[in-house]
């Protein structure tokens, strides 16, 4: 399987991209998507590999007529029935949308559609059949030198103002996505506009849709069918931004084009190679942990979206709203030892978590003990957490390659719980194309010993 984007050296450091660093260097990412230009298999044994060949996508009936853009090539239509007004502000939404996500962030511009929608611009529709906003790519672009395609864009009509101008944002960004790589999946493409969109325009992300995430987060990143809930894992991305990238997002802007290939013509799907995952991991492989590791420290985040220790900055503390994932268990110290199993397999790069409760505990030692399928790639930490969840130090987490890991935990009166996060790693490097071919159950063991003594629960 060739992978020529593998023999030139790619990480944040060649880059010139060191932790806590500001200095960023854009040319040298969209250079790096150039070269993953090769071909691949797309068949991993019995696997099907690659997402189907985009198909045109089909367009809705609309009204005789329709706007189109004088500073940037967008066309606005609407079913019967929708006002003057709405088709206006609409056209304007989607003018400063483009001209920030293409004109000021640099992201590649939409493709021409070959006059589908009665001329070559991008087509925005105002229709009654999506709860916000859907992007569809509209076949594939074959004289580009690797897949791209270009979009049509749905947006739900009588939005209130604020809505439609972040589904307008969110259908430009998810528009460019696939002018500048047509192969990845939807979900991701998906999250990934979604951040984009927060960035453009300066707002937080959609926190029903965070919530929705947060009630799906053991079935794996970037695997739901659902637009409304795909959106919620857009915060994968805040974290990787507010980690690396600057405001104007050289970093995201070269990650959406670092992992382009050519299909060959006549294929039935994509070329599977490189995808995503790949790319994150060349890009992470300098990290601490690498690709892993940066996983392992997002779940670890994700438990505490909407607390005061939320560290996505495009989200901040809210008061209201369920945004962090329920435990698997919670546990009181005073009850240990407890054995706690997983009430389902986890999917390849899901998640779990077990919270133990620490307060009216004086002083001890905490021991775990975690038992997972051997044939998987496990992540596992304990994060000690005060009354705010602000985090107050974590057990070291190497990767756990057969099945098994265990570490002890000085407790003190400062801690107001411990929080054990399960990632599953997949048995395939977690690969997007790749299914699974065993499930990943696993279980822990808690005991807590050198009790000096207790004090009254604050």
């Amino acid at each position: 399987m060739a992978r020529m984007w593998f023999e030139r050296p790619l990480s944040l450091s060649s880059l010139g991209v060191r932790r806590g660093s500001v200095l960023r260097v854009a040319a040298a990412w969209i250079a790096a998507g150039l070269s993953l230009l090769g071909a691949s298999s797309t068949a991993h044994g019995y696997y099907l590999a690659g997402n189907p060949i985009h198909l045109d996508a089909a367009r809705p009936a609309v009204m005789a007529g329709s706007l189109r853009g004088q500073r940037v090539p967008v066309r606005v239509h609407g079913v019967v029935g929708t006002s003057a007004d709405e088709l206006v502000s609409a056209l304007r939404e989607a003018e400063r949308a483009y001209e920030v996500i293409v004109d000021r962030l640099h992201f590649a511009p939409p493709l021409f559609d070959a006059n589908r929608g009665g001329g070559p611009e991008l087509d925005l529709y105002l229709v009654d059949d999506v709860s916000l906003v859907r992007v569809d790519a509209d076949g594939l672009d074959y004289a580009e030198p690797w897949d791209c395609s270009p979009a049509v864009i749905r947006v739900r009509r009588g939005l209130s103002p604020a809505a439609r101008r972040r589904a307008v944002t969110e259908g430009v960004a998810h528009a460019s996505l696939l002018a500048s790589d047509a192969r990845p999946g939807r979900a991701y493409r998906v999250a990934f506009a979604s951040s984009i969109a927060a960035r453009a325009l300066g707002e937080g992300e959609d926190e029903e849709a965070l919530g929705r995430d947060a009630a799906r987060i053991d079935a794996g990143l970037f695997s739901s069918t659902d637009d409304d809930t795909s959106r919620g894992a857009s915060v994968f991305f805040d974290l990787l931004a507010s980690r690396y990238d600057t405001p104007s997002l050289p970093l995201l802007r070269g990650l959406a084009a670092m992992g382009v290939a050519r299909t060959p013509g006549g294929a039935a799907r994509f070329e599977d190679e490189p995808d995503p995952y790949d790319a994150l991991r060349r890009l992470l492989r300098s990290e601490p942990g690498g690709f892993d590791g940066f996983l392992l420290d997002y779940y670890t985040a994700r438990a505490l979206t909407g607390t005061p220790g939320d560290r996505f900055d495009t989200v901040g503390f809210r008061a209201v709203g369920k945004l962090a994932p329920d435990p698997l268990r919670t546990l009181r110290a005073r009850d240990l030892p407890q054995w706690v199993r997983s009430e389902r397999p986890l999917a390849q790069t899901g998640a779990a978590y077990v919270v133990i409760d620490t307060q009216g505990l004086q002083e001890g030692t905490l021991s775990m003990w975690f038992h997972g399928a051997p044939w998987r790639h496990w992540a596992v930490t304990a994060v000690r957490l005060d009354a705010v969840d602000r985090d107050r130090g974590r057990a070291p987490s190497p990767p756990v390659a057969d099945g098994e890991w265990s570490t002890t935990m000085e407790l003190n009166p400062a801690d107001a719980r411990v929080l054990v996060v399960v990632v599953d790693q997949g048995d395939h490097f977690a690969d997007l194309d790749l299914a699974t071919d065993r499930d990943g159950s696993f279980a822990l063991n808690f005991a807590l010993s050198n009790v000096v003594a207790d004090r009254a629960p604050r």
